[in-house]
């Protein structure tokens, strides 16, 4: 990716007011966030399940606020704050994988009467689980990367934000979504990067909100979630009996059960969503950046509008 000095082309569209500036937008969210993860490290000790999830939210979040304003950032700052999140999320994610293949074989084994076969599996997976205090420690050091990391962004985050950026910064994201879906469709790989570029659109959409549409899209990405969230659930399930299960003809039995669910969800969340990843990635940076330019013309007026002075 390449860095902000890489665009020297002046942008004519201004800044956002310092009333409510995408940038104190954008440092309120990431605030929020880290709050959010702070609670939840608190209370890791009474449910470590409970606090990964939460804490791999805020940083899913932060992520998605980093990728944002990408483009306003030295290239240093921007590469070290997405591997460092990244890094973050990724070592909460086997105690997340775990737990959810568990439950999710759980609820399969008395369905298909696979019972006997999921113990087997759990049983043999048993030696590798995640003991809770080791939870709790890997949540309290997420968080610690967490706040390390909202102070730089923070830091490195300029005084004035570009509309054309942040659009950049938003088509970007919605172009890595778009081509994780297409691939979706042959790659279970895919569906993860899918699931996660959708809810980083999401958390994106919260803060620069001007669209026409807007609601719609958020509407849509939330019944996307709900249509992926199983979908990505029964992934995980596969690779925990693939790594667990043996040759046994249970086991064949229990990753059929498994790919079925796959396949029927994942074809619902790709036909579900065509509409929605239609529209070109240049295309929405271009509405993108017309309506974020429009909304800092009506801020710039009601600004400087001395109202009735009689």
């Amino acid at each position: 990716m390449s860095s902000p000095e890489s665009y020297p082309e002046p942008d004519q569209l201004g800044h956002l007011p310092s009333a409510d500036s995408l940038r104190a937008r954008i440092v309120r969210a990431a605030a929020a966030a880290l709050t959010d993860a702070r609670t939840a490290a608190a209370t890791a000790a009474e449910d470590p399940d409970a606090a990964v999830h939460a804490v791999r939210k805020s940083l899913r979040q932060l992520r998605a606020l980093v990728d944002l304003v990408a483009r306003t950032l030295p290239k240093r700052d921007r590469v070290d704050l997405q591997r460092g999140l990244a890094e973050a999320r990724r070592s909460l994610g086997p105690a997340r994988d775990q737990r959810v293949a568990r439950e999710l074989l759980a609820t399969l084994g008395p369905l298909h009467e696979l019972t006997p076969a999921v113990e087997s599996i759990d049983a043999t997976a048993a030696a590798d689980r995640i003991p809770p205090e080791t939870i709790v420690d890997d949540v309290q050091r997420a968080v610690a990367v967490a706040a390390g990391h909202v102070d730089a962004l923070t830091a490195a985050l300029p005084d004035e934000l570009r509309p054309r950026r942040l659009a950049r910064g938003f088509a970007k994201t919605y172009g890595r979504a778009r081509a994780a879906r297409k691939r979706s469709k042959r790659s279970d790989r895919a569906v993860h990067r899918f699931r996660r570029r959708a809810k980083e659109l999401s958390y994106q959409l919260a803060i620069i909100d001007v669209l026409p549409d807007t609601a719609d899209w958020r509407d849509g990405l939330r019944a996307l979630d709900d249509q992926l969230g199983p979908v990505v659930d029964h992934l995980m399930a596969k690779d925990y009996v693939r790594a667990y299960g043996g040759g046994s003809e249970g086991t064949t039995a229990v990753l059929a059960a498994v790919h079925d669910g796959l396949l029927a969800g994942k074809d619902a969340a790709r036909r579900g969503s065509k509409a929605m990843f239609k529209p070109r990635p240049k295309t929405l940076r271009e509405r993108m950046t017309s309506a974020l330019a429009a909304s800092v013309a009506q801020t710039d007026v009601a600004e400087h509008d001395p109202g009735d002075t009689d």
